[in-house]
């Protein structure tokens, strides 16, 4: 530890030594070149004045002994440049456009005074070959934004054209994550073949990341995005926190004129035509409208010094009408399961029944159970058909009951944002901007039936960004930036339409064991190939998480000959607060999978003799049941830091040498109340956080993550670019809640029990619904039934973040790159959280 203590000190010492101020990641862009005489030989003292078109704002630098300049920290744009020299003529460039993270390199041969040279580039204002560094990634401007179909106006969907992106359903783009927010990983893109949550985005600057579940926080409109740009390879030093790409999207600014915009996409149910499923199900079309309409506005508040850029983003989604469900039919609510053998129902299909709880497993007569269920749940819902009401049309061909019941269905999805930023040139050494982001998104729905216990959703968010750039001389630059980001999760949250259940549910079903929520445990039904009922209660698989990201971030440059030296790095605090119910849920599930109306022997008459599922939730026979538990909120706390330097080397005029290093210390997640627990994978013993020595966070830090960046850029002729370069990244994912520390017992536990089947001459180990869940019962304490156990999270000691490896060759525009991976293991006990199940009893 001590070793890994005076490594990052020292490091840190030599990057503070270097520069007073440095932390961060660049969202703007830079201008350099070389500036000649006819004969080829270098002019010192040359002034170089680049102008931005909209804004008329100018920066100027002047060549050095060698005759290179470079001016930096260029807000993304169109310029114009210009090269005046005592006894020459003027040179003017330009208009070109500016990228964020780009290098343009603009070279000047000056002619002798009395001639004069301009030179256009008027075509699209099309942006210059990257000739100064080994980066690959895709850059869209507005016009391109706004030139690409986006179905739910996700911007997320701009970065599937970047090379090395790869999407497995473009479908995940579009919808509710699209609308409202992306509460999945599957509406971001795998980059070289890393996983989808390892992307990093960024917002001007700021990182706008879900860090429990590694989504994306906050999705701005499209029509507010300058640029959006996606490094998918050998990014330089300056960025890091990222294994597939980083994607930076930068907003729009003001201008000298004022410009704005309105937009109104609608989509109706009534141009379109009836799904597959609708009409194999008779189901007439689902009305159904997505209206997303908003505008901008930006233009001066002070010409040439102060502008302002605002939008606003509104999205409606409404579905409604009828969805079929499936519920059991009015013989099976008295015990008579007949149908299953009915050939006309079934086909050649039909299912025989049997008693494997009694001895020589005997089959049910003619599918007759017992006149009454066993199982109360199944007593209560089969005597109350307005809870749980009688089919009311024919199931689908070939099953019992499949789609046998068709009733009202809604969906809400609602989002409302806004972005606001102002810039301001405040002197010729100092220029900031200022940016706060709003949104309130939700989500309603109406089930089929009631008593799945529909749930509602809202996810808001809030934002600001800072940026003050500082001139100290012409060589040495400032950029000091400055965010927060809060995203929030208010999921899952069931609710009862009916008014039977809103408290006590369990209890007025018959189930032991309290409840939490409305609505009553969820009864749910598997392993049956023949058709069966939908799942009724609700699991009550509840989020409630609040995410602060605070960022500090700072660059420093310094020109010094051909060497153009860039050093900084970035403070940043995650703060997690949340609350989590495991993935069983707070209120649980029973699970009934026809493993107890099965038959152990040989099957007769040609029957299935493989159970089925709604007879077992009849008899009451549970082959599953898990909980979770609502034990308040946990508040995790985490800094990741890192510092970097690189030299950008001006070999020759045409050749660019890339070297960096950068340093990341992702600080082992802790609770502000130690209220973790881990388990010793040699020993089997459990550990709290700060009790007997162990570390708040139970897993060790890693002082070691230094990644190289290393890259290259020759330009032999101006159309022709040869780049390439090799580098490695680090990155620690957020695991999801339900792997964190922070729900093992003591401190939120869980019961997982899984029965074992019956087989010939055993009986099996079902559980009845009514006692699956009491408090210390005997079904439900490992000691005494080897079946329940307590599921726990266990993260190895020596978890480190994965690295992966990434080097590219590229010319003509034509990217060949790969990557490898190393420390990316993925099994419990080798590097990776793990969820492990019932523990023996030594443990």
């Amino acid at each position: 530890m001590r070793k890994g203590i005076l490594a990052c000190c020292s490091f840190l010492t030599v990057v503070l030594i270097l520069a007073p101020v440095t932390f961060g990641q660049t969202i703007t862009g830079s201008v350099n070149g070389t500036v000649i005489d006819p004969s080829g030989a270098a002019i010192p003292g040359a002034k170089v004045t680049v102008t931005s078109v909209e804004t008329n704002v100018s920066n100027a630098d002047a060549t050095n002994g060698e005759g290179v300049y470079s001016i930096r920290f260029l807000q993304i744009g169109h310029y114009k440049l210009t090269i005046t020299a005592n006894g020459f003529s003027d040179q003017v460039f330009g208009p070109f456009a500016l990228e964020a993270g780009q290098t343009a390199k603009v070279d000047g041969k000056m002619t002798v005074a009395g001639s004069s040279t301009q030179v256009q580039v008027t075509e699209n204002l099309a942006p210059l070959l990257n000739t100064e560094s080994g980066e690959i990634g895709l850059t869209l401007d507005s016009t391109a934004i706004d030139n690409i179909p986006l179905t739910g106006r996700n911007f997320s969907g701009l970065t599937i054209f970047t090379p090395g992106a790869v999407v497995t359903n473009p479908s995940n783009f579009t919808d509710a994550n699209a609308l409202e927010r992306s509460t999945g990983g599957g509406a971001q893109v795998s980059v070289n073949g890393n996983r989808q949550q390892s992307n990093n985005f960024l917002l001007d600057g700021i990182e706008i990341n879900e860090t429990i579940n590694n989504t994306i926080g906050y999705s701005p409109s499209p029509d507010a995005l300058g640029q959006v740009r996606t490094i998918s390879a050998n990014a330089q030093a300056e960025y890091g926190n990222v294994n597939g790409g980083d994607v930076i999207a930068l907003l729009k600014s003001g201008a000298n004129k004022f410009h704005g915009s309105a937009f109104y996409y609608v989509t109706d149910y009534n141009l379109n035509a009836n799904s597959w499923a609708n009409n194999l199900n008779h189901v007439a079309k689902q009305s159904s409208t997505s209206n997303i309409f908003g505008g901008t506005i930006g233009g001066p508040l002070l010409h040439d010094k102060l502008f302002f850029f605002g939008d606003y983003s509104g999205n409606r989604y409404h579905q409604g009408g009828t969805a079929v469900s499936s519920v059991a039919t009015a013989k099976m609510r008295t015990g008579d399961f007949s149908e299953l053998l009915n050939p006309n129902i079934m086909g050649a299909k039909t299912v025989q029944l049997y008693d494997p709880l009694t001895a020589g497993s005997p089959a049910y007569v003619n599918n007759q159970l017992p006149s009454a269920a066993v199982n109360p749940v199944a007593r209560y819902l089969f005597a109350h058909p307005e809870l749980y009401p009688l089919p009311n049309q024919a199931p689908t061909a070939l099953t019992p009951m499949t789609s046998n019941y068709k009733g009202v269905s809604k969906k809400r999805i609602y989002n409302d944002q806004f972005d606001v930023k102002v810039d301001y040139t405040l002197s010729a050494k100092n220029t900031m901007f200022f940016r706060y982001s709003q949104s309130t998104s939700g989500d309603t729905n109406t089930n089929p039936l009631a008593i799945t216990f529909p749930t509602a959703s809202t996810y808001p968010t809030k934002g600001f960004a800072y940026q003050l750039i500082h001139t100290f001389t012409p060589n040495i630059q400032n950029e000091f930036r400055v965010g927060f980001f809060r995203t929030a999760w208010h999921q899952g949250i069931p609710s009862d339409t009916t008014g039977a259940f809103k408290s006590g549910g369990n209890a007025t079903v018959g189930i032991s064991g309290g409840t939490v929520t409305e609505g009553f445990t969820a009864q749910t039904f598997a392993g049956s190939g023949v058709g069966t009922s939908a799942n009724v209660g609700t699991q009550a698989l509840y989020s409630d998480n609040l995410m602060n990201n605070y960022t500090f971030a700072d660059n420093l440059t310094i020109q010094r000959g051909r060497h153009l030296f860039k050093m900084g790095g970035q403070f940043i605090r995650y703060q997690q607060n949340s609350v989590y119910t495991g993935n069983d849920g707070a209120q649980g599930q029973l699970q009934y999978n026809g493993n107890f109306t099965q038959n152990t022997g040989t099957a007769i008459n040609g029957s299935l003799a493989t159970g089925y599922n709604v007879a077992d939730f009849y008899l009451d026979r549970v082959g599953l049941a898990g909980r979770g538990t609502l034990a308040g909120h946990t508040g995790q706390r985490q800094w990741r830091d890192a510092g970097f330097i690189q030299d950008d080397w001006k070999m020759r005029s045409n050749l660019t040498i890339n070297l960096g290093v950068r340093w990341e210390w992702d600080q082992p997640i802790y609770e502000v109340n130690n209220k973790e627990a881990n388990l010793n994978l040699q020993t089997g013993a459990v550990q709290l956080a700060g009790v007997n020595g162990n570390s708040r966070a139970l897993y060790n830090n890693v002082w070691t993550n230094f990644m190289p960046r290393i890259g290259f850029s020759y330009n032999p002729t101006p159309r022709f670019v040869i780049r390439g370069g090799y580098g490695t990244t680090t990155y620690l994912e957020g695991t999801g809640a339900n792997l964190r520390l922070t729900i093992n017992p003591p401190f939120q536990t869980s019961l997982s029990y899984t029965a074992s089947a019956p087989s010939a001459g055993n009986p099996g180990s079902s559980v009845a619904a009514e006692t699956a869940f009491s408090a210390n019962g005997a079904t439900c304490a490992y000691a005494t039934n080897p079946a329940c156990g307590q599921i726990f999270r266990a993260w190895d000691k020596n978890l480190r973040p994965s690295t992966v490896q990434e080097q590219s060759l590229t010319d003509l525009g034509l990217p060949v790159n790969g990557s490898d991976g190393i420390f990316m293991n993925l099994s419990p006990g080798t590097g990776w959280p793990g969820e492990f199940p019932p523990m023996p009893e030594a443990w």
